[in-house]
């Protein structure tokens, strides 16, 4: 139980086991693989900065019954659904150029898939960033994940921050953490445009 009463277990019981139904509901297959990892890797190490990695091990080793209603997302909608095309757009809109070293500030849901994209346009020189302390230190595949502190340092070495791909309440903290020092910086909320304002 945490300070505020909370069951900190309970709750990434339930996370972990909403977000492996949710998941395989309706995630395109070509996807699944990679989700699933980075679902699983985030709940893992939370859950043990937290104490609770027995209710983690506990959600992944239940068999779970998916229940469809319909068919999967489309590959198309999907890559919309997980900002993958608001990635792409920031090459054909020349906000980022192959070759360019990228901090992704917050792992967010989906960093292989992002981390995926960066790759394929020419980008390898790739860095995690996050704000929670139980990721930071750690591992996503080959890539440890920094402190803000230490991201900040990679973007006073030319790296171009990249964040709006997180949750809303995280980029509001990356953007007050940055705000007016002279790094290259693109919000993916702001700077690219949805389909209702484009």
């Amino acid at each position: 139980m945490s300070a505020s009463g909370r069951d900190v277990g309970r709750i990434l019981y339930q996370l972990t086991l909403n977000n492996r139904r949710t998941w395989k509901s309706f995630v395109p297959d070509i996807f699944l693989e990679k989700i699933t990892y980075d679902t699983e890797r985030r709940y893992e190490l939370i859950s043990t900065k937290e104490g609770v990695r027995e209710s983690f091990l506990k959600a992944i080793g239940e068999e779970i019954e998916v229940k469809t209603y319909g068919e999967k997302m489309s590959v198309e909608r999907f890559e919309k659904f997980s900002m993958i095309s608001n990635f792409r757009e920031l090459f054909i809109s020349g906000k980022l150029r192959s070759g360019t070293p990228v901090v992704l500030c917050g792992c967010g849901k989906f960093p292989s898939l992002w981390i995926d994209v960066l790759k394929s346009h020419g980008i390898n020189d790739i860095v995690l960033s996050d704000l929670n302390g139980g990721l930071v230190g750690n591992k996503y595949r080959e890539y440890e994940v920094l402190s803000p502190d230490e991201a900040e340092k990679m973007m006073g070495k030319g790296f171009h921050a990249v964040c709006g791909h997180s949750s809303r309440t995280d980029t509001d903290t990356w953007k007050s953490l940055l705000r007016g020092k002279a790094y290259n910086i693109t919000d993916l909320l702001k700077e690219v445009p949805d389909e209702k304002s484009a």
